[in-house]
């Protein structure tokens, strides 16, 4: 048995019942109700009281949900404010440092980049098609593992290229040349 389940207090076979005060009534309506669960970045877990019933008797407990943006070191809505506004506009993504557990969903070789958790409409990131959960590991040639890297490549000259690593490929995406 997992052992983050059994922490839990849930076992296999266990009927869920309710989910924060939710009736769950089949599968779907778990997966809905997961989906529409929005964490907060100011706590590490979210507690959840849930019911259930196990071998025909009911139950009740309380699971806690890790959250995965707790602590998180954010950048770059807009990526930096340009030094000149004319011929600088912002990268247009938002990012935060790959972590070890990020390594083992996205099945990665190691910790390195910064992991793609927004892309703005029409931005240059949009243009070169940098997409959500792309990892960014270098830009104009230059390794980025943090945001104060990503934030001094961008401060520098205009960008040209990013490399990211995209469902386990490298790609080389390339900024659109304009006249």
């Amino acid at each position: 048995m997992d052992h983050r389940k059994a922490a839990a207090g849930i076992q296999v076979g266990d009927i869920i019942l309710t989910l924060g005060g939710t009736e769950v009534t089949n599968g779907l309506k778990l997966r809905e109700w997961f989906s529409a669960l929005s964490i907060g970045s100011d706590k590490p877990d979210y507690p959840i009281d849930f019911s259930f019933v196990r071998k025909g008797v009911a139950g009740s407990g309380q699971i806690k949900l890790a959250n995965p943006n707790y602590n998180i070191d954010r950048v770059v809505k807009n990526a930096v404010q340009p030094s000149s506004a004319a011929d600088k506009p912002g990268f247009g993504v938002s990012v935060r440092s790959v972590t070890a557990d990020d390594v083992k969903m996205l099945n990665l070789s190691t910790v390195q980049g910064l992991l793609v958790t927004d892309v703005k409409k029409n931005s240059l990131a949009e243009k070169m098609n940098i997409q959500l959960n792309d990892i960014i590991v270098e830009v104009n040639g230059a390794a980025v593992n943090t945001t104060d890297q990503l934030k001094q490549v961008l401060t520098g000259a205009a960008v040209t290229s990013a490399k990211v690593i995209r469902a386990g490929n490298q790609l080389i995406l390339e900024a659109p040349v304009s006249f």
